[in-house]
């Protein structure tokens, strides 16, 4: 018997998302890998918090989850994936698939002033937006490596 969490994929979600995964690689052993019981424990590592680790017995190895996670954000998978929810959302709101026009805003700036404290940095100077009551900004930095993913 198969446990079911919260996070799994319904059918219908899986019919939208599986076609965007990519295909298994020409030449060599054919993919034994379930796709979308790998979705499921990425699903399941996102919402519950967990480390890859601690992924419940029933869901695939820890180190194949992960190694699909590098794969998929090393190729653009995720991006391409991404892309085509935005474009879906598009059109589910009303609009056309991919917007016809951009608008760029800038504030303009004297120079800043950068303070971390363990991968949070605090910007120090003056915007022309509200101030918030503590007086400083927070924002998230990369791990070095330019992921942003805030699951990893």
């Amino acid at each position: 018997m198969e446990l079911s969490y919260p996070t799994d994929l319904t059918d219908e979600q899986w019919e939208l998302i599986g076609p965007l995964l990519p295909a298994a690689k020409q030449g060599g052993q054919p993919r034994t890998t379930d796709l979308r019981a790998i979705l499921n424990a990425l699903f399941y590592i996102v919402v519950a918090g967990g480390a890859w680790r601690m992924l419940p017995k029933d869901m695939p190895k820890w180190k194949t989850v992960y190694h699909y996670f590098r794969a998929w954000r090393s190729d653009g998978t995720w991006e391409q994936i991404h892309a085509q929810f935005v474009q879906w959302e598009r059109v589910i709101q009303g609009h056309e698939p991919v917007p016809s026009a951009a608008s760029i805003d800038s504030i303009g700036q004297n120079g800043h002033s950068w303070g971390s404290l363990g991968g949070v940095r605090r910007w120090q100077e003056n915007q022309r937006t509200q101030t918030p009551p503590d007086g400083e900004y927070l924002r998230v930095s990369h791990d070095g490596g330019g992921h942003s993913c805030p699951y990893q």
